[in-house]
């Protein structure tokens, strides 16, 4: 549902990201809102690029092997792409 607020720490971030598949390869992680403990713990994970539905682009998700986003993230995604 949401993966914002918690602990900042990449060794936090990384167990909740490998639970949903993502491991060790091109992830983009998308958020309903900026989350700046999200944004923190994910510096320091090379293959993890974070952006918002509003700020998503075609080209990132073709550029990812996996797409991991937040249930509001989805909905607000099919929203600005369905335009």
């Amino acid at each position: 549902d949401q993966l914002g607020g918690g602990d900042p720490k990449t060794r936090a971030l990384a167990p909740r990201l490998k639970s949903f598949g993502a491991a060790a390869g091109p992830t983009l992680l998308v958020l309903g809102e900026r989350s700046a403990d999200v944004e923190r713990a994910a510096a320091n994970v090379p293959w993890l690029e974070v952006t918002t539905a509003l700020h998503t682009s075609v080209y990132q998700l073709v550029r990812h092997d996996r797409i991991v986003a937040e249930r509001a993230a989805l909905v607000a995604l099919q929203e600005a792409l369905a335009r």
